[in-house]
C-alpha cells in the first residue's frame, strides 16, 4: 500500500487510502497543512523576546545594552531615527612614521565615522589614502615642514560630508559639514599656532577668522564641534578645564571668552569625560598640560555620548624604534581624543533624484548634443 511522509514530521509514515476521495480532494488538504505550517514557523515564542534591556550597562559608545537571548550576543539599543557619529583627533606629530599604528589601532579597532589628525608633517599635494576613508588633507605650503592637518571622513557617510572652509595663513583649521543629520554637525579641526612664537597680533587675527566662521555656521542654526591641538593655556574652572594648571595665556584668554558667553561648552569639562585633564606630556621635562580641546555649541550638548582621553595609551598612535637590547616604541606626545555624539536623523524625501548632465566633464558637452538632436529626430517622426 502506498504511503506518505507525516506532515508534522514525529509520526513516522501513514498509509494512503487511494479508494475514498479523489486526488484534488487531498492535495486541497495537503496545501491547507502547508500554509498552517508556514504561519507556526513565523510566530516567535514569548520565551525569545529581545526585548530585555538591562540598565546601566553602557558600552564604550555610551549606548544602552541590551541581552539578545537568541543569538547569544548583546545589541545596542539605537533608533533609526538618530545617527551616532564617532570622532577621534590627535596631533599624531608625523603620519608617515605612524602610519601603521593609526591604521591597526584606530581605523580597524575603533571604527571612528571622522579622524582629525594635526601635525601630519606631509609637504606639497601628498595626502592620506585609505580605501575606507576619503581625506581632506591641507600642509604647509611652499613645501614646508612641520605642521598640516588632515580630516578622514569614512565612505559610509563621505556623501554627506563637505568641507566648507580651510585656512592656513594664521591658524590652520578646516570645517567639515556633515549634513545627514539635524542640526547638521560642522566638526572644525584646529591646529592652533605655538604662541610663543607668534606675535598677539597675529593670535588676534586668527581667533577672529575663526570667530566669522562660528557666526556663519550660527546663522544657519547648525551645530559645530571644535577640536584639535589648541596650544592654548586655557586655565583651570568651569570657563578653562577643571583641575588644569591655573595659567591663562593671550589666546588662552580668547578661548575662555568664548565659553563664558553661554553659547559653547568645554566637553572636557563634562561628567562623561573620562581620562583627563591632561592631554600632552612634555618628552623632555615629563610635565603634563591641557592643549587639546574639545569645544560644542549649545544646541550640541544634548547629543553628547561620550568623551575620552587615552591617558592609557591603549589607542595613541606609536611609531617602533630600535633600542638596546630590542625594539622599543615611542608615542605622540599627546592624548588621543574620542567623542561620540548622537544627533536625529534628517528624514528622507521620497522625491526622485532629477538627473542632471555634467557637461564639464570631457566630451561631455558633445555627447550631450548628440544625443539630444537623435531624441529630437525621433520626436519629430511621432
Amino acid at each position: 500500500e502506498p504511503v506518505l511522509p507525516c506532515p508534522a514530521g514525529n509520526a513516522g509514515p501513514r498509509p494512503v487510502n487511494l479508494t475514498q476521495g479523489g486526488e484534488g480532494r487531498r492535495k486541497r488538504r495537503s496545501r491547507k497543512k502547508r500554509k498552517r505550517r508556514r504561519i507556526r514557523r513565523r510566530r516567535v515564542p514569548s520565551d525569545m523576546s529581545t526585548e530585555l534591556p538591562i540598565k546601566g550597562v553602557h558600552g564604550l559608545a555610551g549606548a544602552e545594552v541590551q541581552s539578545c537571548p537568541r543569538a547569544g550576543c548583546s545589541t545596542s539599543q539605537k533608533t533609526n531615527s538618530t545617527a551616532s557619529i564617532r570622532i577621534f583627533s590627535n596631533n599624531c606629530r608625523g603620519y608617515t612614521s605612524k602610519k601603521e599604528s593609526i591604521e591597526k589601532y584606530i581605523i580597524e579597532e575603533l571604527k571612528p565615522d571622522v579622524i582629525n589628525l594635526s601635525e601630519t608633517m606631509l609637504k606639497n599635494k601628498a595626502k592620506i589614502s585609505h580605501k575606507e576613508y576619503f581625506s581632506f588633507c591641507m600642509n604647509r605650503p611652499n613645501g614646508a615642514g612641520g605642521g598640516g592637518i588632515a580630516t578622514m571622513v569614512a565612505n559610509t557617510i563621505k556623501r554627506y560630508a563637505t568641507k566648507i572652509a580651510e585656512n592656513n595663513s594664521l591658524e590652520e583649521y578646516t570645517i567639515v559639514r556633515l549634513e545627514h543629520v539635524k542640526p547638521a554637525l560642522n566638526v572644525m579641526h584646529i591646529y592652533g599656532r605655538i604662541e610663543s612664537r607668534t606675535k598677539s597680533e597675529s593670535i588676534l587675527e586668527g581667533w577672529t577668522q575663526i570667530l566669522q566662521e562660528l557666526s556663519r555656521i550660527e546663522a544657519r542654526q547648525e551645530a559645530v564641534l571644535i577640536m584639535g591641538d589648541m596650544n592654548r593655556a586655557v586655565g583651570c574652572g568651569m570657563e578653562g578645564v577643571e583641575g588644569n594648571k591655573s595659567l591663562v595665556s593671550y589666546g588662552g584668554s580668547m578661548i575662555r571668552d568664548l565659553i563664558g558667553s553661554g553659547d559653547y561648552f568645554l566637553l572636557n569639562n563634562l561628567s562623561l569625560a573620562t581620562g583627563g585633564p591632561w592631554t600632552r606630556v612634555c618628552p623632555g621635562t615629563g610635565s603634563s598640560s591641557c592643549l587639546d580641546l574639545v569645544i560644542g555649541s549649545s544646541n550640541l550638548l544634548p547629543y553628547v555620548r561620550m568623551m575620552k582621553i587615552d591617558s592609557s595609551r591603549m589607542f595613541t598612535p606609536r611609531r617602533a624604534v630600535c633600542k638596546k637590547p630590542g625594539i622599543g616604541v615611542v608615542y605622540t606626545d599627546h592624548y588621543p581624543t574620542l567623542v561620540e555624539v548622537e544627533i536625529p536623523k534628517v528624514e528622507q524625501s521620497n522625491e526622485s533624484i532629477k538627473p542632471t548632465w555634467n557637461t564639464q566633464k570631457p566630451g561631455g558637452w558633445e555627447t550631450y548634443k548628440e544625443l539630444t538632436d537623435k531624441v529630437a529626430e525621433e520626436i519629430e517622426l511621432l
